[in-house]
């Protein structure tokens, strides 16, 4: 099954969650796809904004051609021969294909030099993704022929519209009846990235759910991708452990109760899970949620 994050990745740019700076009514982005013709351009901003996404929708969008490059697989003659099927599978009038690069900042000086005739002549429009400023990773010649537009880390609000969207539109999570009680822990662990957020409630569904093999395997999933660890959490202390303390929960057919971490109470034929974000040796944040165990299968 594919992550959280990828089921719920928007397909139009109606439900594209933030940016509204640049794809808002009005926005100068916006308008650009609603002409129906794109410059080339350079998308500056943090993991987990909705760089990607943004760049199939446009393409989606405008119906044309979608090329992409990842520049930590990719050589010149991998750019080379994108650009030579782009140049063949373009028509007189029609919108040049788009090359999507993520991680361009990781492309070499003649990696980059190779794009250089294709993006001046319009053979290809350039799309790149970068998490680092390009006035230092990209080269002039290219930044040059590129409008360049920064995105921000998702607020609030935004984070708040993705968690209530993935309990109530996703097709695995609104088969349990989820109930967001307190959610100011995952919002602030998220750190503005939707991608981090996602994962994390895909972690503590499948935990809380009793999915021992699914939670271990998003758990290390989490744990390489820095989703669990590192020093954003504990004052500098850094992340040690996740640890889901599943309270609550009634097995229904013989009236026991199972517990992980903490014994919890019955409540009304529901089954809550408490999960504690542990750094060090105190708990820093929880996260409430409150699960349906009468949910059909």
């Amino acid at each position: 099954m594919e992550p959280l994050a990828e089921r719920l990745r928007p397909r139009r740019l109606e439900d594209y969650i933030g940016q509204e700076h640049l794809v808002g009514e009005g926005a100068v982005l916006r308008r650009m796809i609603d002409s129906g013709r794109i410059a080339s351009f350079i998308l500056w901003g943090p993991p987990g904004v909705g760089k990607t996404t943004l760049a199939q929708i446009i393409a989606q969008r405008l119906e044309t051609p979608f090329f992409t490059l990842s520049a930590v697989t990719s050589g010149v003659k991998d750019v080379r021969e994108v650009i030579e099927r782009a140049q063949s599978n373009r028509f007189f009038n029609s919108a040049s294909p788009i090359l999507f690069i993520d991680e361009i900042h990781r492309f070499s000086k003649s990696q980059q030099d190779s794009l250089l005739g294709a993006v001046e002549k319009g053979t290809v429009t350039l799309i790149g993704a970068t998490t680092e400023n390009p006035s230092f990773e990209v080269i002039r010649p290219l930044l040059s022929r590129c409008q360049l537009y920064v995105l921000k880390s998702l607020e609030k609000a935004d984070l708040l519209k993705l968690l209530h969207r993935a309990v109530t539109e996703d097709v695995e999570l609104k088969k349990r009846h989820i109930e967001l009680r307190e959610t100011d822990a995952i919002l602030r662990y998220s750190g503005g990235d939707a991608r981090k957020l996602l994962n994390i409630l895909d972690l503590i569904v499948a935990a809380e759910t009793g999915d021992d093999a699914n939670a271990r395997a998003l758990n290390e999933g989490a744990q390489a991708a820095g989703v669990l660890g590192g020093d954003e959490v504990g004052g500098g202390q850094g992340m040690t452990q996740a640890i889901c303390d599943v309270s609550h929960i009634a097995d229904r057919r013989g009236g026991q109760r199972n517990s992980a971490g903490t014994q919890g109470r019955r409540v009304g034929g529901r089954a809550g899970a408490v999960v504690g974000l542990r750094a060090g040796r105190g708990v820093t944040h929880g996260l409430s949620m409150v699960t349906d165990l009468d949910s059909p299968p």
